[in-house]
């Protein structure tokens, strides 16, 4: 399997992203009720992973707009003035959850209904679904808790659709695609000495939208051989500027006291949009 890198120099990149990969899911992989299409996102915290589900399910939704128009709204107890902003609702599509926990949204998409559900894993507890009655951690170790709640997160959704699931990268679920949203200084291990690129990446100032603030290292892989033939989803990251992470250029990492020669700067995999 394939892991494909790119670097991500604004919030709109990773938009730009996180809609793309939502547009390249073939319709007919979201008519099964049984069988989501699993969407890994893993990463640094605060690296603006929340966008990949956040946008991704605008894209499915047919929904526009920035992140205050996209911002989950409804609570487990809602209240008037949360469902009036929630652009869900005004769509007349159905939300419930509680932000930033577990959130799920049923909507159309090609005319038909499918649901888009986002759940953050590390928080083991706190969601609007009752998945393991008592479980907590004087009663259930993470062993018995975490397959638990993930079987419950997916009981609770009512169509086919797309279930983003964060910070679970190490719990054996089968994804169908795998994100990996980096925002540290950007490093690699050789050997006993950690390597820095981001001097290299400011050299690239000048392109419109560049913000140091959002840079970011993305990975992506896709599991599932049968989804990755029939969406193009290789191609279409290549084409996004996406290179085989086996063939990043290795003179990319150098330690704290080496200098770039900038006139013979290896090729760096930008996205484009």
């Amino acid at each position: 399997m394939t892991t494909y890198c790119v670097f991500t120099i604004s919030r709109d990149d990773l938009i730009a992203l996180s809609r793309g990969i939502a547009r390249a899911v073939p319709h007919n992989f979201l008519m099964h009720k049984d069988r989501p299409v699993k969407i890994g996102v893993s990463g640094t915290i605060r690296s603006g992973k929340k966008i990949v589900a956040d946008y991704g399910r605008a894209e499915i939704l047919g929904v526009a707009g920035d992140t205050k128009d996209l911002a989950f709204a409804k609570h487990k107890k809602v209240k008037s003035e949360d469902d009036l902003r929630d652009i869900f609702v005004a769509h007349g599509y159905d939300a419930a959850g509680l932000p930033e926990h577990d959130e799920f949204v049923c909507g159309l998409h090609k005319g038909d209904v499918v649901e888009v559900s986002f759940m953050n894993m590390s928080w083991r507890c706190g969601y609007s679904f009752s998945y393991y009655k008592n479980a907590n951690s004087h009663v259930y170790n993470d062993h018995e808790r975490v397959p638990a709640l993930y079987d419950g997160y997916l009981a609770h959704r009512d169509y086919g659709g797309i279930a983003y699931i964060h910070n679970a990268a190490e719990m054996g679920i089968d994804f169908d695609v795998e994100v990996d949203v980096n925002d540290d200084v950007i490093s690699q291990n050789q050997g006993d000495d950690l390597c820095f690129i981001p001097d290299l990446l400011w050299c690239f100032n000048q392109r419109a939208g560049w913000d140091k603030n959002w840079l970011r290292y993305v990975e992506v892989r896709i599991p599932n051989e049968i989804l990755a033939q029939q969406s193009g989803l290789n191609d279409k990251l290549k084409a996004m500027g996406f290179m085989s992470k086996d063939d990043l250029p290795n003179e990319i990492f150098l330690s704290d006291d080496q200098v770039y020669d900038m006139s013979s700067l290896p090729n760096i995999p930008l996205l484009k949009r």
